[in-house]
C-alpha cells in the first residue's frame, strides 16, 4: 500500500473537508472488474457495441465506480476509524 491511511476521528471531520484521488481506469481495469462482478454486458465489453448506443468508447460499470465510495471513507476520511453501513445509487 503506498497510500498513507488517514485517522481522523469523528469530531475532526468538518463540512468541506475534502479528498482527492486519481484513479487510472483502463481497459484491463473493466475486463478485471467483468470477472470479479460476472457482468459481461456488451455496453461494457465490446467497444462496437456502446458505440451503436452512442457511447465514444467501452462503458465503466457504474459499480465499479460507485465501489471508490469504499476507498473513500476506509482510506482518506475518516481512514483508519471508518466503517461503511450503506449506500444510495441512482445510475
Amino acid at each position: 500500500m503506498s497510500e498513507k491511511l488517514s485517522e481522523y476521528t469523528f469530531d475532526e471531520i468538518e463540512i468541506g473537508l475534502t479528498k482527492q484521488f486519481d484513479v487510472n481506469i483502463t481497459e484491463s481495469t473493466i475486463d478485471d472488474f467483468a470477472r470479479t462482478s460476472g457482468d459481461y454486458n456488451p455496453l461494457h465489453m465490446d467497444e462496437k457495441a456502446a458505440q451503436a448506443r452512442n457511447f465514444t468508447n467501452r462503458v465503466c460499470h457504474g459499480m465499479f465506480l460507485a465501489s471508490l465510495f469504499s476507498r473513500l471513507v476506509g482510506m482518506y476520511i475518516p481512514g483508519k476509524y471508518g466503517l461503511y453501513f450503506s449506500q444510495t445509487l441512482n445510475f
